[in-house]
């Protein structure tokens, strides 16, 4: 089990603070997504030693599969191994992982987690009857190099695990990369035919970096006229076949995607639906490599942690009604006291069930912009949950 010394860790970044932090946040409670929310310097090349190695670096990997399409019972849990396989480590301190679920009959959720560390009964991706749902997701790995996942659904469904990433552990000897946000900002794409590519300059786009290692982006696809998946990856090379995002033709598909552009700053889009979507891109945040000065920051994991709601239901919010909740330690709450109350950023999921109609719900920085696409999530009542 994770200990509390570990997850209490605070990162120093060169000249400034940052701190990640995986938390659940049901609200109406079900679907989730992952956000990365406030501002980080803008990196720039200089002649200064390259970052050190430390625990909390990003390394992203080929793409692959570490667990094909594979039926789990309602209730049952089961652990993947991640490390080993595919570039990832044996001591690597968590995995970015994409999660897809499909072919249920009823709704629910798969909880993901450090396998030594139990279930917590929090919400990593959304299992909707009859629809596809796709997730990324940061998931601390065990010792033993394992992450788990448990059906919290009362009937059977399907899972699909990829590997994008990961980040470094204690013992590492190599730098990885550093992360830094940005706000959200439109990277447009448009209407991409059935077996057509769309190649989008992302580096110097969006707050994005020339120069950047990994952006994470915010793939959104939507009018389709019949269900398909896109793949997304760096210009220039082959097409990996795997899916970043599934989308159908009732709902908006959306999911954040880690990806390396090419040395031009470039990531291509394919679509391999058998008819048209819309698809565009939202800069979410970038990572840069250890040979860059400001550094950016440092990722610490932790065991999911409730703070609003709870890990069973969550709290109603009434149409056009707005709620602020505390993340971060303030002085007056235990709950939080995990997390610094420095820190700049949190990555943070929104989970929404049982919705009374359809509609939106937009998630940001208190007294910040609405952001048309990128943070709203979508409610739809037949699903009774976000997608």
């Amino acid at each position: 089990m994770r200990s509390l010394c570990a997850t209490r860790r605070l990162l120093c970044s060169r000249d400034w603070r940052f701190w990640l932090r995986l938390v659940v946040v049901p609200v109406l409670s079900g679907s989730l997504i992952a956000g990365v929310h406030g501002l980080a310097p803008v990196a720039e090349a200089s002649g200064l030693p390259s970052l050190m190695p430390d625990v909390g670096q990003f390394v992203a990997v080929p793409m692959y599969n570490a667990l094909t399409t594979t039926a789990v019972a309602s209730g049952q849990s089961i652990s993947v191994p991640v490390t080993g396989a595919g570039g990832v480590p044996s001591g690597a301190d968590a995995v970015v992982v994409k999660i897809n679920t499909a072919q249920a009959s009823t709704s629910g959720f798969f909880s993901a987690w450090d396998t030594d560390s139990g279930d917590s009964g929090t919400a990593a991706v959304a299992i909707v009857a009859g629809v596809s749902s796709d997730q990324t997701a940061v998931i601390p790995v065990s010792p033993a190099g394992t992450v788990s996942f448990t059906n919290h659904s009362a009937a059977s469904a399907s899972m699909q695990l990829r590997v994008t990433g990961y980040y470094t552990g204690a013992g590492t000897t190599a730098a990885g990369d550093t992360y830094f946000g940005v706000p959200w900002a439109l990277i447009p794409g448009g209407q991409l035919a059935a077996g057509q590519s769309m190649t989008l300059q992302v580096g110097g786009q969006g707050g994005i970096a020339p120069g950047a290692d990994v952006a994470v982006l915010q793939i959104n696809a939507y009018n389709a006229t019949q269900p398909g998946l896109l793949t997304v990856y760096t210009a220039g090379t082959a097409d990996p076949g795997l899916a970043a995002l599934e989308y159908s033709t009732t709902v908006e598909a959306r999911n954040m995607f880690y990806v390396k552009p090419s040395a031009s700053g470039q990531v291509t889009i394919t679509n391999h639906g058998s008819g048209a979507a819309t698809v565009n891109a939202y800069a979410r945040g970038y990572f840069m490599p250890a040979n860059v000065s400001p550094a950016g920051g440092e990722y610490t994991s932790i065991d999911p942690d409730v703070v609003y709601g709870s890990a069973t239901a969550g709290t109603q919010l009434a149409a056009n009604q707005s709620v602020t909740f505390q993340v971060a330690d303030n002085g007056t709450s235990t709950d939080q006291g995990i997390i610094p109350s420095d820190v700049t950023q949190v990555a943070e999921d929104v989970i929404v069930t049982s919705p009374a109609a359809d509609g939106t719900l937009q998630v940001g920085t208190p007294g910040g912009d609405d952001h048309a696409r990128s943070d709203q999530l979508q409610v739809q009542r037949q699903h009774g949950r976000w997608l």
